[in-house]
């Protein structure tokens, strides 16, 4: 009885031997788990950065058609090419101007066949030889093309154009006159949008390539390397990184640093560009290898506690051996032998207390280590790696409020707004880019009515109604009304009203109606005037009007729409009245 059983010693250490083999397999497979989650969220960043970047180069290549199908503009080319006099010149460079203000473009060429400027926005500049090349593609598929990335010229900062070509006759079949080419300064959007990342990341990065001669060019500057865009170069040797593999989908390797990172390569739609989402390994496995030592730490308080059982139960076995062994002595030592009974009983209800409080205790602990993973960042003195978890937290919650607002359900800053003043504030924005052929009136009554309201969702309302307005006149000259006043319950039409479920419940309200002289809406448009990308006009359009009816639900109001073909569109807009203030009379 000094020694524990063999049997005995082999069960505890067999129990032992398979908590362990537990232990590591919940390890590799939480690693899994880990590094799994961490590819799925590059590959839906990468992703939905790839979709935005082909929908970029589509909505550039949608403005270039509208340019080569217009045979409007073909004319006034065809005009200042016989005759370059100065209102021939000017009537081109209005229209360029429009373009360049609505559509944030750096500069707008006109170029004849041979590649010579004939007319630009900015300063005199000389087309380069490589855009040449474009130039005579676009001319001899007669559709627009887009340039590739090229930095020089009179242009210093990465940059590409849109070619398009323009032909003499109107069905695009006459000898070409030349053509427009629009330039993108390449960090008003893509580059921005190629550097965001959704997440706080001391190491996460989205990378733009795409193959040049045996090399992989970067298309962008890095985050962690300066001035190297369309100069750092990767050899296409180098297959251990994941920028020059050639292929999409997940990988592990090296990144232009030597660092060990997990990708994302994905390509860019209709075109030879390939994005890299990227993160480094050590990064992504931080927060996982901090969960690891905790439950490393409950793995030894478990071991713990069950060797202490153990010895609290070989112990008790040693204490009712010797109790036999004391029962087995001479009856002349009985009433002595009754008396390290009375001390081994004793002994017994201490130890059993003891071993009926441990497991309790050990209840309480393990109860309380998983209670404590949720309230650490609760506690003083958390660790870098939960500052930054409560960091991530709070970020997450901020992006929701974009789309929430897309969605109806963001947090936005409600104030009392005078309705009319604030309309009269915004007309200077909202007549910038206006083109010179619509007139834009107001009716805006002092005082007007007062809501609350987020002043920057009011404007983005109004800058979404306007631009549908204006843009549903095509090129014909016309007028927008913007109109404020107050309105009942019983002034909301019912015949089209958006969200469907809108209910009334506010005792007056204020009404913006954006009306128009436009071409009008079909009633078969109607039911899908307000869905996500859904657009009757160019490609790369359709969120506008999802966007106010958004900001409509949450500011619990309404937008109703009456339209005619031929005659034009109403768009009201109906807010809850603030009821602490006064109202004039309708």
């Amino acid at each position: 009885m000094n020694g524990f059983p063999r049997w005995m010693i082999i069960a505890h250490v067999a129990a032992l031997l398979g908590l362990v083999a537990g232990g590591a397999w919940f390890y590799h497979r939480q690693a899994l788990s880990v590094q799994g989650a961490a590819e799925a969220q590059l590959a839906s960043i990468g992703q939905l950065k790839a979709d935005q970047i082909a929908a970029w180069r589509a909505e550039r290549l949608a403005d270039a058609a509208v340019l080569t199908e217009s045979p409007f503009l073909a004319q006034a080319v065809a005009r200042f090419l016989a005759d370059a006099r100065e209102d021939n010149a000017q009537s081109l460079l209005v229209r360029f101007r429009s373009l360049q203000a609505n559509y944030n473009y750096a500069n707008i060429l006109l170029v004849n066949p041979q590649g010579r400027v004939l007319l630009n926005l900015d300063r005199a500049v000389e087309l380069q030889e490589e855009c040449k090349t474009f130039l005579a593609a676009a001319l001899h598929e007669r559709k627009p093309i887009l340039t590739e990335l090229f930095t020089g010229g009179s242009m210093p900062s990465p940059h590409l154009g849109v070619m398009a070509p323009i032909f003499d006759g109107e069905r695009l079949d006459g000898p070409p006159l030349g053509a427009i080419i629009m330039v993108c300064d390449a960090s008003r959007f893509l580059y921005p949008l190629i550097q965001s990342w959704p997440t706080p990341s001391k190491s996460a990065e989205t990378l733009l390539i795409r193959r040049d001669g045996q090399d992989a060019l970067f298309l962008n500057d890095l985050r962690h390397q300066k001035d190297t865009a369309l100069k750092l170069r990767i050899p296409l040797s180098r297959s251990e990184w994941p920028a020059v593999m050639g292929r999409q989908g997940a990988f592990h390797g090296k990144d232009y640093r030597g660092v060990e990172v997990v990708s994302v390569i994905l390509p860019i739609q209709d075109s030879n560009w390939f994005i890299v989402a990227k993160q480094d390994r050590t990064e992504i496995f931080a927060e996982w290898r901090w969960r690891a030592a905790l439950i490393l730490l409950v793995f030894m308080i478990l071991a713990g506690g069950w060797a202490a059982m153990v010895l609290v139960a070989w112990q008790r076995r040693k204490e009712v051996y010797f109790k036999s062994l004391f029962q087995a002595e001479t009856k002349l030592r009985e009433s002595e032998q009754k008396s390290q009974l009375k001390k081994i009983e004793s002994l017994a209800r201490v130890a059993g207390g003891i071993a009926h409080h441990y497991n309790n205790l050990m209840t309480v602990i393990m109860g309380n280590l998983e209670m404590a993973q949720l309230e650490l960042p609760r506690l003083s003195g958390p660790t870098e790696e939960l500052a930054a978890a409560m960091k991530a937290a709070r970020r997450a919650s901020a992006l929701a409020a974009t789309m929430l607002t897309y969605l109806g359900q963001g947090v936005i800053q409600r104030r009392p707004l005078d309705l009319c003043q604030s309309c009269r504030g915004f007309l200077p924005e909202l007549l910038t880019g206006l083109p010179a052929y619509v007139t834009l009136v107001s009716d805006l009554p002092e005082p007007g009515p007062t809501v609350l309201a987020d002043a920057g969702q009011i404007l983005q309302m109004l800058r979404s109604l306007i631009t549908n307005a204006w843009e549903a006149m095509g090129e014909k000259p016309g007028r927008i009304s913007l109109t404020v006043g107050n309105a009942s319950a019983a002034d909301i039409s019912t015949a089209y009203r958006r969200p469907v479920e809108f209910q009334s419940t506010a005792a007056g309200y204020a009404c913006i109606e954006v009306k128009d002289s436009g071409c009008g809406i079909a009633a078969k448009e109607f039911e899908k005037l307000f869905d996500p990308f859904y657009s009757t006009k160019f490609t790369g359009r359709g969120l506008g009007l999802s966007m106010v009816l958004g900001a409509v639900k949450v500011h619990e109001g309404c937008i109703t729409l009456e339209s005619e073909p031929g005659v034009g569109s109403s768009f009201k807009i109906f807010l809850p009245l603030n009821p602490k203030a006064d109202h004039p009379i309708k």
